[in-house]
C-alpha cells in the first residue's frame, strides 16, 4: 500500500498553484497515452510508489500490489533478477546516474512480459546522498517476440543456406561476393574467404558475362523481379562447369539490399544459352 508514502516534489516551491496542477495534469497525461508504467523507490525506507499504469500492465489495481520493493523483487523473473539487481544498486549507491535494461516481469494471470526499464536517482538529501530513484518502463513484449521470430527465421536461413544441395550466393549491387555457402565453395574450389574478395564477373566465364550484366541491371532497374539463365562458371583452377543460375533481388523501403544467385550445376553438355526472365 502506498499510505502515507511522500512522493518527491520535483517542482518549484514558488510555482503558482495554476501552473502546478496544469503542468500535473500534462505529465499525467502524456504518461497515460505513452503506457508508462512508472515505479519511484524511496531508497532509505525500501518502500514503493506504483503508477496506476504500472499496475494496470500487470494485470492488478490499485489496492492489489503492496508499495515496497520486496513486492517488485518479487515481480520479477527469477532469471532477470541478478541483472535487474545490478542495474537498480548501481544508481541506489552512486556508481552510475542512470540504468536501463529490459527483464520479465509476471503478470496477475501468470505469464510474462517483457518490459524496458529506464531509470534514474529522481532526488538526493542535502548531504547529496542518493533518496529517490524513479524508473518509466514499456511493455515491450511483442517487439521481443517479433525479435524472437526474426532470429528464429535467420537461424532456418542459415541451416538451409549451409545445409543446400546447389550453390547459393549474395551479392552486393555492384556484384561483389558478400556470403556463400560450402556448396558453391566446393564447385568453384574456392575457400569461403576467397570468395569474399571475389566478384560475380571474376568467376563468370567471359563469353556470359555480358548476360549477366544485363539481368543484374534490369533488376536494379525494377523491369523484372527473378532472372533465370544457363551461364558457364570458371573454377579457381581453370576448369569450366554450366550451371542452371537464378537471381533474385532483395528490396527494403524501396531500395535494393543484395542480389540471392543459387547456382545448379548441369553434368550434360548445354547447347545453346537460354534465358528465362520473370517478371
Amino acid at each position: 500500500m502506498n499510505d502515507n508514502f511522500v512522493t518527491w516534489n520535483p517542482l518549484s516551491a514558488s510555482s503558482s498553484k495554476e501552473t502546478v496542477d496544469r503542468r500535473d495534469q500534462r505529465h499525467a497525461l502524456a504518461v497515460e497515452l505513452c503506457q508508462l508504467g512508472i515505479f519511484e523507490w524511496h531508497l532509505p525506507t525500501q518502500k514503493m510508489y506504483f503508477s496506476p499504469e504500472f499496475e494496470t500492465m500487470l494485470g492488478y489495481s490499485s489496492s492489489e500490489l503492496t508499495h515496497h520493493e520486496s513486492t517488485l523483487y518479487s515481480l520479477i523473473h527469477p532469471d532477470d533478477s541478478i541483472p535487474a539487481n545490478i542495474a537498480f544498486n548501481s544508481c541506489a549507491v552512486g556508481v552510475n546516474e542512470t540504468f536501463e535494461l529490459e527483464f520479465r516481469l509476471k503478470h496477475k494471470l501468470g505469464h510474462w512480459i517483457w518490459v524496458l526499464s529506464r531509470g534514474k536517482v529522481s532526488a538526493r538529501k542535502a548531504s547529496g546522498e542518493e533518496e529517490y530513484l524513479l524508473a518509466v518502463n514499456v511493455d515491450i513484449s511483442h517487439e521481443r517476440e517479433a525479435r524472437l521470430l526474426l532470429s528464429q527465421s535467420e537461424k532456418q536461413f542459415r541451416c538451409a543456406f549451409d545445409a543446400s544441395p546447389i550453390g547459393i550466393m549474395l551479392l552486393s549491387t555492384k556484384g561483389q561476393c558478400l556470403k556463400v555457402n560450402p556448396m558453391l565453395c566446393q564447385l568453384l574450389e574456392y575457400s569461403q574467404y576467397e570468395m569474399l574478395s571475389l566478384s560475380s564477373d571474376m568467376i563468370t566465364y567471359a563469353d556470359d558475362v555480358g548476360q549477366e550484366v544485363g539481368a543484374i541491371q534490369a533488376m536494379l532497374d525494377g523491369k523484372q523481379q527473378v532472372h533465370r539463365f544457363k551461364k558457364r562458371f570458371l573454377t579457381k583452377h581453370g576448369s569450366v562447369f554450366w550451371a542452371a543460375v537464378a537471381y533474385s533481388l532483395v528490396w527494403e523501403d524501396g531500395e535494393p539490399l543484395y542480389f540471392v544467385c543459387q547456382v545448379n550445376k548441369i553434368d550434360k553438355k548445354v547447347e545453346p544459352l537460354e534465358s528465362d526472365v520473370s517478371g
